[in-house]
């Protein structure tokens, strides 16, 4: 038996992303059939379009990144593995 996400962080996010992009793609794509058309849908300003109503300029455009020392192990700061459990509602 299949559980719904009941809580507030699930039903926020099964807004945010149904709601954002996933429904409004699939209505871009109804009625295509085949890999070439989804294609132009996508290369026809359907990108373009989302991106002009969901973006959200940045508040400050000074790029933050800092360069990493020669002796930085990227392997140790990138990867932390944890056993966890990720229920019905998509909680972690």
């Amino acid at each position: 038996m299949r559980k719904h996400g009941y809580s507030s962080q699930a039903k926020g996010r099964v807004e945010h992303r149904h709601g954002v992009f996933q429904d409004r793609f699939v209505n871009e794509l109804r009625g295509i059939s085949g890999i070439d058309l989804a294609n132009d849908v996508v290369e026809s300003g359907f990108l373009e379009d989302l991106n002009r109503r969901f973006t959200v300029p940045a508040v400050d455009v000074e790029d933050a990144h800092v360069k990493g020392g020669k002796k930085m192990d990227l392997r140790t700061i990138f990867c932390i593995e944890k056993r966890r459990t990720v229920s019905y509602d998509w909680v972690v």
